[in-house]
């Protein structure tokens, strides 16, 4: 995985990012340790979660292509449910593709999203950080949920891998 670009305009949320792409990745290796291989049930169970993250920082990079993110014309690949090493493959490119993002902070985009109970999607305006904003806290608030799975399973991650970012720096300024 590449390093983070020189860009003070998106380095924040893009590091936010870049940070919770990492945790995935260090899950999804230590999980491998811990199976001793490549897919099997027990990755069935946490696969789809992390698919879903995968899906949201793809939509996001269309929607830098063409101006409306998507977050719902998600691939939703059974593959990256099912395969460890295709779901790791897919993680390390999401973070070498944000890592090299050169785009300016405020650049403009749409996002449409079914909002409600209804099949009309809801379109609003957005900006690059507020969308890297939403998909750091997203993908941390899944891998919370796929770690009380692999608890479950009798896998434990550390803590430090599911923890929101506000909560870190509320431990910190706590401790201080």
């Amino acid at each position: 995985m590449s390093s983070l670009p020189e860009n003070p305009d998106v380095r924040a949320p893009q590091r936010g990012c870049l940070e919770a792409i990492g945790r995935c990745v260090s899950l999804l290796r230590r999980f491998r340790e811990w199976r001793g291989g490549s897919s099997d049930e027990d990755f069935r169970r946490i696969g789809p979660h992390l698919r879903h993250c995968l899906d949201h920082f793809t939509a996001l990079e269309r929607g830098l292509e063409c101006g409306v993110v998507d977050y719902d014309a998600r691939d939703r690949s059974t593959e990256l449910e099912t395969d460890l090493d295709s779901c790791t493959s897919a993680f390390e490119r999401a973070h070498d593709r944000l890592a090299s993002l050169d785009a300016p902070a405020d650049h403009p985009l749409v996002v449409s999203q079914i909002s409600c109970s209804s099949p009309d999607a809801h379109r609003t305006e957005s900006t690059l950080e507020r969308e890297l904003v939403f998909l750091s806290g997203h993908t941390i608030h899944h891998l919370a949920v796929v770690g009380w799975i692999c608890k479950d399973l009798g896998f434990e991650l550390p803590e430090s891998m599911m923890l929101a970012f506000s909560t870190e720096a509320h431990r910190q300024t706590a401790d201080a």
